[in-house]
């Protein structure tokens, strides 16, 4: 599918977060993937591009089991990627 915000992608993918599954467009970050939830995200919080580092969220490594921080506008979600916390300031409900 093509959309002004999105990357390219395909199909959904299952993503967890905070114990709860969303259905979600592969290939994308996960800032993005947020924005496709409908989230109202704060523009002037994120840089998008890593500088500030106010999309930082944790995540269960695939390769070791262990809980990592990566940021939600750089890294890309995959398939059954459980996050545990959200980017502050993200509200779920």
């Amino acid at each position: 599918m093509e959309s002004a915000v999105l990357e390219a992608y395909e199909k959904l993918i299952t993503i967890n977060i905070n114990g709860r599954a969303y259905e979600v467009p592969e290939n994308n970050t996960l800032l993005r993937v947020l924005q496709f939830m409908s989230l109202d995200l704060a523009y002037s919080k994120y840089c998008w591009n890593g500088d500030c580092r106010n999309c930082a969220f944790k995540y269960i490594s695939r390769k070791t089991g262990n809980e990592v921080e990566a940021l939600g506008c750089q890294m890309r979600c995959f398939p059954n990627m459980v996050i545990t916390r959200p980017p502050d300031g993200v509200d779920l409900n």
